[in-house]
């Protein structure tokens, strides 16, 4: 057996655990990723996605790259926005201590959000986050576009040389 040390102290590891961990391919992460990815954020979300779009868009030229990898970009942007969103509006709806353990001379505590329709968007964080995610929407219809005209482009030029 072999002793591996850990915050813990230390572990014994069977043969048997050492294999398992030795079959698992290490993820490296593409020179796009390094861009993008915050620490903390998933890779291997992020490489599942850019592979989707690589393959759904099907880029053949070098303009073509580009505009998939701006796609790319602006989509993780917004997967990161939609969290931040979520984060902030869990944050003001969290159940504080005094809520938790009320005073009976104290006010009814505030009802919690059951219903989206009754979410007020008033902290400036939130109305931020959400000016944020419609720019990068607007920017994303405009990457495809671009994209989608370059592709004809390109299909029209195939179409002349034959």
């Amino acid at each position: 057996m072999k002793i591996e040390q850990n915050n813990n102290g230390y572990r014994y590891i069977s043969k048997r655990q050492q294999k398992i961990t030795r079959s698992k391919p290490r993820l490296r992460p593409s020179p796009l990723a390094k861009k993008v990815l915050l620490k903390g954020e998933n890779l291997r979300e992020f490489e599942e996605m850019r592979a989707q779009v690589l393959s759904d868009t099907g880029p053949q030229s070098k303009m073509e790259n580009i505009l998939c990898e701006k796609i790319i970009f602006t989509l993780w942007k917004l997967r990161r926005a939609a969290e931040v969103e979520r984060n902030l509006l869990n944050k003001e709806n969290e159940i504080t201590f005094e809520e938790r353990h009320p005073d009976p001379w104290s006010p009814k505590p505030r009802k919690r959000i059951t219903n989206i329709n009754r979410v007020l968007m008033q902290s400036t964080e939130v109305q931020l986050v959400i000016q944020y995610q419609i720019e990068h929407e607007k920017m994303l219809q405009k990457l495809f576009s671009r994209l989608r005209s370059e592709q004809r482009l390109r299909k029209r030029e195939k179409n002349n040389e034959k």
